[in-house]
């Protein structure tokens, strides 16, 4: 994955009840998380923990990006795998219980609220290539088995118009 330039800032959530400012702690060990921008992507790191949160689009505009380096442009994004189960960690956004799920074999913490994601340290790049793998062997997948139906097509419009097309010197009964 290439470096890209981030700009850091303390990350900042409203308050429900007095619209002010305030900073957002990590869920996992409740360190301020710092702000990191680049891409188009915002992530909010802690600097404990190494985990980050991101927002749902921008944990799917990161995965895009990382197969876009690749060369590798994505149609579909299926990420989920598994049901969610509930966490006593909470949203660092708008403090809902977040839920347990796994997305491509690594488990992820989402808020069933904002739709946010927090990433333990490296699930993100985990995540990212496995979606990118599974793709791309979808990719495949789907290309063989048109391929497939593309060779079965044309043989079989080859033998309505030529009659005994792979048949050699074969005798029907009652031909001497």
């Amino acid at each position: 994955m290439n470096d890209y330039s981030f700009t850091s800032a303390p990350q900042l959530k409203r308050d429900p009840l007095g619209g002010t400012l305030i900073a957002m702690n990590c869920p996992r060990c409740s360190t301020e998380l710092d702000a990191r921008s680049s891409a188009g992507i915002t992530a909010a790191i802690c600097a404990r923990c190494a985990g980050a949160w991101l927002r749902g689009e921008d944990l799917e505009r990161a995965i895009r990006l990382v197969a876009a380096e690749q060369g590798i442009v994505l149609k579909t994004l299926a990420l989920l795998e598994g049901p969610a189960r509930p966490t006593t960690l909470a949203c660092p956004e708008c403090a809902t219980a977040l839920e347990t799920l796994t997305m491509r074999g690594v488990e992820v913490e989402r808020c069933v609220a904002c739709r946010g994601v927090f990433l333990d340290a490296g699930e993100g790049r985990t995540l990212a290539q496995r979606a990118v793998r599974a793709a791309t062997d979808w990719d495949r997948s789907y290309q063989a088995l048109l391929d497939g139906k593309s060779k079965r097509l044309l043989k079989n419009r080859f033998r309505r118009h030529v009659p005994n097309v792979g048949t050699v010197n074969r005798r029907r009964k009652g031909d001497a």
